[in-house]
């Protein structure tokens, strides 16, 4: 009787030990779940942000434009301004654009960083596209 009692004892402290544990197991879900519908809002709020919306639709990305060497950042977006301007005047633009920089960071392979234009509207962007296969 007393083998009876200790074993069930002994069964009961290991369900309990079992319990405990997927009580934790389950906080620690809640808690990843609470932290990925934060991460989904804030994306979903980034989507929805109107200017940032108003910015893509006015832009462009240029690939393989060959970056400047320097080591000051200034000298590197001036070159990067008046490579585009050069660009523009290649395809006869109607428009100069509001805003020349590199997206990501620079690449230790010489890959050069894409390359963002932004234009002063919808249509100078739209009509930039259109001129652009004069470039090939």
């Amino acid at each position: 009787m007393a083998d009876i009692k200790t074993d069930l004892h002994k069964s009961i402290l290991d369900l309990h030990a079992n319990m405990k544990s997927l009580e934790e197991t389950v906080v620690a879900q809640q808690k990843r779940i609470e932290d990925m519908e934060l991460t989904l809002k804030d994306e979903k709020k980034k989507q929805d942000d109107p200017a940032e919306v108003k910015e893509r639709r006015r832009s462009i990305v240029a690939i393989g434009v060959p970056e400047n060497g320097s080591s000051s950042m200034f000298e590197r977006n001036l070159a990067d301004t008046n490579k585009v301007h050069q660009l523009l005047q290649h395809v006869d633009a109607t428009s100069a654009p509001v805003a020349v920089y590199r997206i990501g960071r620079q690449k230790e392979d010489g890959r050069p960083r894409l390359l963002k234009v932004v234009m002063s509207s919808q249509f100078a962007q739209r009509d930039l596209l259109k001129t652009v296969h004069k470039l090939k």
